[in-house]
């Protein structure tokens, strides 16, 4: 670590030990959220996830050995972002399996595909996901629902 950026892990740690203190005072004095740091949410967080997961690769400080100074905002992202990475590893997998098997992918099975009348939002949402041959995985679902006067889809992630 070089000279000029001890003092972010050093600075972080203290604020590790004031939350553990403060979460053993009950009622707390401080509410978690005191802890965030906003401007954490503006840096490379899926650098700072890797180098975390990683710490063999890239070993040293991570913002992400230390949860309660991300925001939850930051948390979002991280997993939002993770959920997507494992994913499209899952999905990659599946298809070199089906490959290496000399059978045909089945294309329709990466992806869950919903339609969805806005008049019937949670009735027909129930009735396709009840009705997909999809595997129970974590899918990033898109919704279209029914075209407009304008004859556009609304799209609804």
């Amino acid at each position: 670590m070089s000279k000029s950026t001890w003092w972010i892990p050093s600075a972080t740690k203290v604020l590790a030990l004031l939350t553990a203190a403060n979460t053993t005072c009950s009622p707390t004095l401080l509410h978690f959220t005191e802890f965030y740091n906003s401007a954490l949410d503006h840096i490379d967080l899926m650098a700072e996830y890797y180098a975390w997961q990683n710490p063999s690769v890239e070993p040293g400080f991570s913002f992400c050995q230390y949860p309660f100074i991300l925001s939850i905002t930051a948390k979002r992202l991280i997993l939002q972002r993770d959920s997507e990475q494992q994913m499209i590893i899952n999905a990659r997998r599946s298809l070199v399996a089906k490959v290496q098997r000399r059978q045909q992918p089945d294309i329709a099975l990466l992806f869950l595909n919903l339609n969805i009348r806005r008049a019937h939002l949670v009735e027909d949402s129930l009735n396709e996901v009840g009705t997909s041959r999809a595997p129970p995985l974590p899918w990033q679902c898109t919704l279209f629902t029914q075209r407009t006067s304008h004859g556009k889809r609304n799209r609804v992630r």
